[in-house]
């Protein structure tokens, strides 16, 4: 998880808010069929995080296949995209 990441889950640990972080390697791209097995499997997931540009690594992932798993699965996106 990179530094963004790290900074979404301190918040929700302030809020007291419940979450399941999904972590992938930065170094490569988001393994889509793990995420989509994870949403498959645990149907009280109703919201996804993520950060788009990871300026640790440079590394930009895919909004448009992402978006469409939650939207399959009927799951809120939300992504932060801009320093």
């Amino acid at each position: 998880m990179g530094f963004r990441g790290k900074r979404m889950e301190k918040i929700l640990n302030i809020y007291k808010k419940p979450y399941e972080a999904i972590e992938f390697d930065l170094d490569h791209e988001i393994d889509l069929a793990r995420l989509e097995n994870q949403l498959k499997s645990d149907r009280e997931i109703s919201n996804m995080t993520l950060v788009h540009h990871e300026t640790t690594t440079g590394r930009l992932n895919s909004l448009n296949s992402i978006g469409q798993l939650c939207k399959d699965y009927d799951v809120k996106f939300f992504f932060r995209c801009c320093e």
